[in-house]
Parts: structure tokens; sequence; C-alpha cells
């Protein structure tokens, strides 16, 4: 005889309802970790008007306390370096680069790297820096080393 007051769910329900949400899931999992990725982009790109500006502001400093104007700022970590020591006060360890000015003060060339993404503009480079211009690290993209000190003047 069976007892008709049961009551619950049975194993073939729960198993639907968990295989509805791993469904649910895989799709907002695939709809958010490429905007994920572009907010990582869309910050670096940020972060590298951050850089410019800095160096802006040391090649204006360095022109009214030196007599040698500087136009190549090193980026090598936190503190490191001026910009990093003096105007850039919330720097990552993992940034690697220079920035080059002209001899007018206006930016030059960006080579710039933060261990993900990697940025070298050498052409246009008065142009703000777009999400085409930046690049992730990976198999088929590494970053130039050679590009991270300043040249000899």
């Amino acid at each position: 005889m069976k007892n008709k007051n049961n009551k619950g769910f049975t194993l073939v329900e729960l198993l639907a309802v968990i295989v509805i949400l791993a469904v649910i899931i895989l799709i907002a999992v695939n709809a958010i970790i490429p905007q994920m990725n572009k907010a990582r982009k869309n910050s670096f790109i940020d972060e590298v008007a951050v850089y410019v500006q800095a160096a802006e502001k040391a090649y204006v400093a360095n022109q009214i306390d030196e007599t040698t104007v500087v136009t190549c700022f090193p980026v090598a970590g936190s503190g490191d370096n001026v910009l990093n020591g003096n105007y850039v006060k919330k720097a990552d360890d993992a940034y690697k680069g220079r920035i080059e000015l002209d001899s007018d003060g206006n930016l030059s060339k960006i080579y710039l790297t933060n261990g993900k993404y990697y940025v070298v503009k050498t052409s246009n480079a008065t142009a703000k820096v777009a999400s085409s211009d930046v690049v992730t690290i990976d198999s088929t993209h590494t970053w130039a080393s050679a590009n991270e000190t300043c040249p000899a003047s």
C-alpha cells in the first residue's frame, strides 16, 4: 500500500533542476568573461594615459629645475624611477617600458607593458591609445624587452 502523504522531490526532478541551473550558469559565464577581459584592457589603456600624463608633468618639472632636457622616461616598477617615485603614486611593479616625448614635450612614443598587455605606439603617438593598439601577451605576441629602457643620449 502506498502512502499518499509523501512530500518532496524525486531524484529525477532534482537532477532536472540542477541541469537547468548549470545551463544558465554556462550561458552567464560565457557572456561575462569577454566583458571582464574588455574591462581589464580598458583599465590598462587608462593606466597608460596616467603614465603619459606623468611623463608630461615630469618633462615640465625637468625644464623648470634642470638645464638638460629629459625626453625619455623609463617605467620599471614601483619606486624605481622618477615617474613611479614622484608622479605615479600607486604604481604596479609589473609595469615596464618607457614613454618618450619630443623636444616640445609632446608624446612621441610609448612602449609599456603590465605583464598581461602591451602597447607599442611609435607613429601618431599624439592620439589617445586605442583598444586596437593594445595587444595581449601570449604565445604569438611577446613583449620585446629591448624596448624597456631609454636609448642613450
